[in-house]
């Protein structure tokens, strides 16, 4: 019997083959100064495409497709556009380059060969161990070769890269210290009560220790028919503005328990103390919720969703005012109880006081 004897010889060329396919590998390097970064780092390139071992295809000389493959990675690559021996300050950002896309594609019309070289790049950093990308970049350069002529691959993705790193440069020295999105933290700053020193403005009366209520503010006009002897319209609201600077994102919150004298009404109760007692711990009551408001402010964390919490808490905290304010008239029987008129008295009281009032 006689034996055959088969032996695989690989040879290097500049086009490997492998299996089916031909391999183009396109050299990377840059030919310009590296850029200072301005306002940050770079402390990764990540290359997320779904295959990062290729950048495209290309047609041979005999219509062959070829596999076009980067000489370095891509990671390395993105890395040079950028100065790595600048002095980092403390609070420059730690920026990662995620490379979504990279990819030249080819087609042949007209006997020539008609090309795109396209690019995809985001750029983030970390805040609070979550990945925040604040801009990106995407472009992409239309060309026409002959057969055979391969070296404007490496000059076409050298602008491409170079241009998502001057757009990085140029974000970064536009928005440093300017745009929230760049927030590392939140705090929430809760400014003194709106004109809690200088409470009469007007129609409104706001809450004020030194200020309580007098009938003389009921101006309002009492319903026809109304088996109460009068009603205090208090109310609150919080007013928001925020700053940015260093990464630090300030909430500054103002709040305002007040009450509007022209929605308040004394049908028959005369002059009588206790019935103004009475009205005067609703308005103290809401004094109360926003305290809890302001409790609750101070225990929000999150950067991206801060305004939308304070918003919901804004809503719960009213929800709350309204019922324990029915559950004070219901309880006291609008002042006829005087037991538990005093025991209301007292708890509202004391919780101010807890809240240093």
């Amino acid at each position: 019997m006689k034996h055959l004897f088969f032996f695989m010889m690989c040879f290097v060329s500049p086009f490997c083959h492998f299996g089916q396919n031909l391999v183009k590998f396109v050299p990377l390097q840059t030919g310009e100064p590296p850029l200072t970064p301005t306002y940050f780092y770079i402390e990764k390139v990540s290359d997320i495409r779904n295959n990062a071992s290729r950048i495209g295809h290309a047609f041979g000389a005999d219509n062959t497709l070829l596999q076009l493959k980067p000489s370095i990675s891509l990671s390395k690559y993105g890395r040079s556009f950028f100065n790595s021996s600048v002095r980092r300050d403390t609070l420059d950002y730690a920026i990662t380059i995620h490379i979504k896309n990279l990819d030249i594609q080819e087609k042949i019309k007209d006997n020539m060969i008609h090309g795109e070289c396209s690019i995809e790049l985001a750029f983030s950093f970390t805040r609070a161990g979550t990945d925040v990308v604040f801009t990106s970049f995407k472009s992409k350069t239309l060309f026409k070769r002959s057969f055979g002529e391969y070296d404007n691959y490496q000059k076409m993705l050298e602008r491409l890269f170079r241009r998502g790193a001057e757009h990085l440069n140029q974000w970064m020295s536009l928005n440093y210290d300017k745009n929230p999105i760049l927030a590392r933290s939140l705090v929430i700053n809760i400014l003194p009560d709106y004109r809690i020193d200088n409470p009469d403005k007007g129609d409104t009366l706001f809450w004020s220790p030194s200020r309580p209520l007098r009938w003389s503010d009921f101006h309002g006009k009492p319903p026809v028919f109304t088996s109460y002897s009068a009603q205090v319209f208090s109310n609150f609201e919080y007013i928001g503005d925020v700053k940015f600077s260093k990464g630090v994102l300030t909430a500054n919150l103002q709040f305002k328990a007040y009450v509007l004298k022209s929605s308040s009404w004394n049908a028959h109760a005369g002059n009588s103390e206790s019935a103004l007692d009475h009205e005067q711990l609703h308005f103290d009551i809401t004094k109360t919720i926003i305290e809890k408001f302001k409790e609750k402010a101070r225990q929000i964390t999150s950067v991206e969703d801060y305004d939308s919490e304070i918003q919901l808490l804004f809503i719960d905290m009213y929800r709350l005012m309204n019922k324990l304010q029915k559950k004070y008239d219901a309880e006291t029987n609008h002042s006829i109880n005087m037991i538990d008129q005093e025991r209301w008295r007292m708890e509202v009281r004391n919780e101010l006081r807890g809240y240093g009032i």
